[in-house]
């Protein structure tokens, strides 16, 4: 596998706005996957290439002081190559020597399953902090400082 930085917005909506990842990483706020506009400005896109194919999408970018990841696996590879493409892309990330945040909402357990299984630890909940089809939940801060353990 290739894990490559990617300015291509095409590739990078294409899988962002993929109906299964779109769905999970909007709230109530945001709008329908064909107006989504992925930013492009302060973020960094880290894509997985196996073969010919993209795989997933690694998304780095700052809140404040604080640098986040979103990890988004195309359904179809997810099973073979998720948790390759994770640990790839998280060096490049780690490779800053900083740590590495995310926020996943609750209601995505096999979501912070998956990070968890490559290094994030919970460090926090944000209570009722994502609103999902009229429905409020909690999202959990995780914190990576030392790539996978």
């Amino acid at each position: 596998m290739i894990v490559e930085s990617t300015d291509d917005i095409g590739l990078i909506k294409s899988i962002l706005c993929h109906p299964e990842i779109y769905k999970t990483i909007i709230d109530d706020n945001c709008p329908p996957a064909e107006e989504f506009t992925p930013p492009m400005e302060d973020h960094n896109y880290i894509v997985g290439i196996y073969g010919n194919e993209a795989v997933g999408i690694m998304v780095y970018h700052w809140i404040d002081d604080k640098y986040y990841c979103h990890i988004q696996v195309l359904p179809e590879f997810r099973k073979d190559h998720a948790l390759s493409f994770a640990r790839m892309a998280l060096d490049i990330g780690l490779a800053k020597n900083l740590p590495i945040y995310a926020e996943i909402p609750c209601i995505y357990g096999n979501v912070v399953r998956f990070a968890e299984s490559f290094g994030f630890k919970c460090i926090g909940i944000k209570e009722d902090a994502h609103l999902q089809d009229g429905k409020l939940s909690d999202i959990k801060v995780l914190r990576n400082d030392h790539g996978i353990c």
